[in-house]
């Protein structure tokens, strides 16, 4: 999302250590090796943060009230939130 050139970054942050992390891990040699990619992730997060190169200064929350007899809806943390596809009532 921070990357140079993306048009997620607006505040035009740079770093080339962060990009070539990320580009490893998204479509380079780390690909398709899932705990280097991960550890890789992990060490771009921690260079975000400790440059402040965003300010999370909250996070949504839900409370929800569901019958006994109502089964099958999916709470999700991005996109929908909530989800009544499967939802069902007994």
């Amino acid at each position: 999302m921070w990357t140079i050139g993306s048009p997620n970054n607006y505040g035009l942050w740079e770093s080339k250590e962060y990009d070539d992390l990320v580009n490893s891990a998204s479509k380079g040699d780390l690909a398709s090796k899932p705990e280097e990619r991960w550890e890789a992730l992990k060490k771009a997060e921690k260079i975000v943060m400790d440059q402040a190169v965003i300010f999370p200064i909250y996070q949504q929350g839900n409370a929800v009230l569901i019958k006994p007899e109502v089964t099958g809806i999916e709470f999700h943390s991005v996109g929908v939130n909530i989800f009544y596809k499967n939802a069902d009532k007994k």
